[in-house]
């Protein structure tokens, strides 16, 4: 143990006494390769040892906001349960250790990391002490290390005075917070105008925000006048991209200012000296980044009020939507399924009485929420990509129906998407179904008709209409099936919702009454607990939802052209009017909700 010691001694000593900025990831390697040693002849590392290799692995939290530990810094590493450095390993002398390290360290960005470690993981670590003196020694550290020059990475410098800032304004310590406040401004002055990368926190951590930073107007106006004339100097940037977000960045901070403090001509005029710099960069874009810009510049307009500028820019929205529409390019890949199992499985699923066949094909390709969840999760963690990006949904021109966030923000989004790729792969197995089962003539318009007007959710007025809608089917006819399934789907399912005795209409602006739509009916407790939640998780993906297939609302508004009326669309329609017929409403003496 001595031994380690010794050795971890002149380790910390080389890093205390060098006299440029010091990089916590090449102590961590250090350390970490003294602890490799010592593992190796079979000896147990130090706990000065953990307690160093701890504090120079985890991370600081980018976002300001609290890891799952609940404190500022997380582990480095994350992967099934798994995490590196571990929160377990922390124990009272190891939060001790870091307190004595802060002040025994003459290099203050290493000064900086143990007092702030101290100060925020004692709370959370049974048995250990928290004193302010953490606190203040962290903050000095800072403010010294921004004086030398030692932090000379934006991103780590702006953590820095953001959570030194944070630190002082907890404890109420008016000087500290006011020389924070100049080392922030003073920061920023050496920024140049035109120059990328990080720069506005000055606005962003002492005007923007509830919190309340003493500032003089000169020094208010400073900030500002200094925003506006970086505004210029990055607009004439000649990368025209580059020009607009560098704009953006800009004109949303003084967007936000001069709306709150009332001046709404300057919010206007720097929210058009946007709009410019985004069209001049999208003309130079290709049409899918063009559109995707457009989206984003409209969207952020609308944010500040501004309808009619963002309204302005939908001929050109559409006219780049088409064209990326046009420019997109399909992507396939082949696989061979054995035709003795292809045959097996044919076989399996086409015994007994036509009711029992259609019975069998109802059940059999529900998606189910959990085995979804289960099967995204099983591919999220082959895959990393959809943690890191957002997935646009696009129509056949182009417009953006829906954005799906990355699973770790958006997981229903997520689910969504992935069961709809489900779908359309299970289609294929059901387009086998049902040519083997019109070639044995089983499916038929009569028996297809017979097993559907079993269930009290089609009445009879509805026979004549879904008769041609079966027969369409048959015939391939797909435009006209898929035009009478869709509202005699929705019809059922607002018999349903009679049948249990929940309200199908809503009050209109004209003194009568509205329908209650699809959507609305799938999404009340005692239909979606009749129909089970698989079957209204199915219909929602399938029917009433933009992160699905959404054919409900797309088919109803006319907005599919005729390519997207096909035999996977009226395959999973088909199968939802199947799964209808399936149900019975109750005898006379039953509860409401007692449905089979």
């Amino acid at each position: 143990m001595e031994d380690q010691l010794q050795r971890l001694s002149v380790v910390l000593a080389d890093f205390d006494s060098r006299a440029g900025m010091v990089e916590y990831h090449d102590l961590a390697a250090a350390v970490d390769q003294l602890a490799t040693e010592v593992r190796q002849s079979s000896a147990a590392p130090a706990p000065a040892l953990v307690a160093e290799s701890f504090a120079m692995s985890v991370c600081q939290c980018k976002s300001g906001r609290p890891s799952h530990w609940g404190v500022c810094y997380g582990p480095m590493f994350v992967h099934n349960g798994f995490e590196s450095p571990g929160f377990s390993l922390l124990t009272p002398e190891i939060v001790g250790y870091w307190s004595d390290r802060a002040s025994s360290t003459c290099h203050p960005y290493l000064r900086a990391r143990y007092a702030d470690l101290a100060w925020e993981f004692a709370p959370h670590v049974s048995g250990a002490t928290r004193t302010p003196d953490s606190a203040r020694l962290m903050i000095d550290a800072v403010l010294d290390s921004l004086a030398s020059d030692l932090v000379p990475r934006m991103g780590d410098a702006r953590r820095w005075m953001a959570r030194a800032l944070s630190v002082a304004l907890q404890l109420r310590d008016s000087p500290r917070v006011e020389r924070i406040r100049d080392a922030i401004i003073d920061r920023e002055r050496r920024v140049p105008l035109d120059a990328p990368g990080i720069w506005g926190y000055s606005f962003d951590l002492l005007i923007d925000g509830s919190r309340h930073i003493p500032l003089s107007e000169d020094e208010r106006d400073e900030i500002i006048r200094r925003l506006e004339t970086r505004l210029e100097a990055i607009a004439a940037l000649e990368n025209t991209r580059q020009a607009a977000f560098g704009v953006e960045s800009v004109v949303r901070r003084l967007a936000t200012y001069y709306r709150r403090t009332k001046r709404p001509d300057d919010m206007q005029r720097v929210l058009r000296r946007l709009r410019d710099a985004y069209l001049q960069a999208v003309r130079d874009a290709e049409p899918l980044v063009a559109a995707h810009m457009l989206q984003q510049l409209g969207e952020l307009l609308r944010t500040f009020g501004e309808s009619d500028m963002a309204d302005s820019l939908q001929p050109l929205l559409r006219e780049q939507s088409r064209e990326a529409v046009a420019n997109l390019h399909t992507i396939s890949a082949e696989t061979e399924l054995p035709t003795s199992e292809v045959e097996e499985y044919l076989a399996e699923r086409t015994q007994g009485s036509y009711k029992e066949m259609f019975t069998r094909l109802a059940h059999e390709f529900v998606h189910r929420r959990g085995q979804m969840e289960q099967s995204l999760s099983d591919q999220l963690k082959q895959s990393t990509v959809a943690n890191l990006f957002s997935t646009t949904l696009l129509d056949h021109e182009g417009r953006a129906t829906a954005t799906i966030g990355p699973a770790d923000r958006d997981t229903e989004g997520q689910l969504y998407h992935h069961t709809v790729r489900h779908m359309q792969f299970g289609a294929t197995f059901m387009r086998m179904l049902v040519e083997r089962l019109k070639s044995a003539r089983q499916l038929t318009a009569d028996n297809v008709t017979s097993y559907l007007f079993q269930s009290e959710l089609f009445a009879p007025v509805q026979h004549g209409l879904m008769a041609a809608g079966v027969r369409s089917y048959l015939a391939d006819d797909w435009i006209t099936s898929i035009h009478i399934f869709v509202p005699q789907i929705e019809t059922a399912v607002r018999q349903l919702a009679e049948c249990l005795d929940r309200p199908t209409l809503r009050p209109n602006r004209h003194g009568g009454n509205d329908l209650r739509m699809l959507g609305d009916l799938l999404g009340d407790e005692q239909v979606s607990q009749t129909l089970t939640a698989d079957v209204a998780f199915h219909l929602r993906v399938l029917l009433a939802d933009h992160r699905g297939m959404n054919v409900r609302n797309d088919v109803a508004h006319g907005l599919w052209p005729t390519s997207r009326f096909n035999s996977v669309v009226a395959d999973l329609l088909f199968h939802v009017l199947l799964l209808l017929g399936n149900l019975r409403a109750p005898p006379a003496d039953a509860q409401p909700a007692d449905v089979s």
